[in-house]
């Protein structure tokens, strides 16, 4: 029996940055307090112990192989992030979605570091913030007067093989993750003087924490072999991991369906194999690959109501497929 697990591991002093010349119609600019962080990565298994298999479930007769997805085991140590933010963009529209404000810090932030910028007192605005890190990928952002212009730009959709992020190591911790594009786009909030300082709150009422998330998933695939395979005289010859968004985009293009609810990106772009191992290359991945791949949410189906059920004919057409 092949076992074949996916584990995706799926983001002091202060500065001040100086926006540009705003006329009076625009709105007054009042000066915001922010803290800002990483968002910790979750778990793409979603639980703390792998669920039960298909084989596992009393679906035996015929099965080649299963499929696990296996959740991570070890401990969350914070390293995985870098060390600073570079080129921070925050960019602010009203609640139709006009920019008002786009202020930008080009020198690095440290994570945590309390930053002043300026934006206008709003209600129901939006946030989008992007740091470039140390790439130009997003650049044209300057250049859209509309948040509906930057989910429709395609000069802000970046091709995943030929880009630096997939360059990076997996392993990366710290300056290494330099060239990682971290965002955040908060879709209703308000810009309140409270105690004599403004800030962000949520419409209800709570104050909101801006934690960037990382552009990339990391995306683990390990497969083994069960020894009576091996002595039977059992060879691999490909391990490949299909159905992978093709392009990083900043902000996905979410898509309502009848059957698994909310999905990212829509099924109209670009899926293609991330990956495709066979000979030299399968033989030195030892039973592992892990890759950055683009965000891909494919939903959730009622149809799979138990184990035995989780297969092809429920799953959508666009899901990522692991292939042995």
């Amino acid at each position: 029996m092949t076992l074949l697990s996916l584990v995706l591991i799926s983001t002091g002093c202060e500065d001040k940055i100086d926006s540009p010349a705003v006329n009076p119609s625009e709105g007054e600019t009042v000066e915001v307090t922010l803290n800002i962080g990483i968002a910790n990565e979750a778990d793409g298994a979603g639980a703390n112990a792998s669920p039960v298999s298909k084989v596992a479930a009393g679906n035996n007769s015929g099965s080649a192989f299963e499929v696990v997805p296996v959740s991570d085991v070890q401990t969350k140590s914070g390293t995985d992030i870098p060390d600073q933010l570079y080129k921070l963009e925050i960019i602010q529209y009203s609640s139709t979605g006009v920019k008002l404000q786009s202020p930008t810090l080009s020198s690095p932030i440290t994570i945590g570091t309390t930053i002043t910028v300026n934006l206008q007192a709003e209600s129901n605005c939006k946030l989008l913030l992007i740091a470039h890190s140390n790439s130009n990928y997003f650049s044209g952002l300057s250049g859209k007067t509309t948040l509906g212009a930057v989910r429709s730009a395609t000069d802000l959709v970046v091709e995943a093989k030929t880009s630096d992020i997939n360059k990076i190591a997996t392993d990366a911790t710290g300056s290494a993750l330099a060239s990682m594009p971290y965002y955040l786009l908060l879709e209703d909030v308000n810009i309140i003087n409270e105690g004599g300082r403004y800030k962000i709150q949520s419409t209800a009422g709570s104050d909101v924490r801006l934690l960037l998330k990382r552009l990339a998933v990391k995306v683990q695939l390990d497969w083994t072999f069960a020894p009576e395979m091996t002595n039977n005289g059992y060879t691999l010859k490909e391990v490949k991991l299909c159905q992978v968004p093709a392009h990083y985009r900043l902000i996905p293009q979410i898509e309502e369906t009848d059957k698994w609810g909310e999905v990212y990106p829509t099924s109209v772009v670009e899926f293609v194999d991330a990956y495709r191992l066979t000979g030299d290359e399968l033989a030195n991945a030892k039973g592992s690959k892990t890759v950055w791949i683009p965000a891909n949410a494919r939903g959730f189906s009622t149809y799979a109501t138990s184990p035995i059920y989780r297969n092809k004919e429920n799953a959508n057409a666009a899901a990522p497929a692991p292939n042995l």
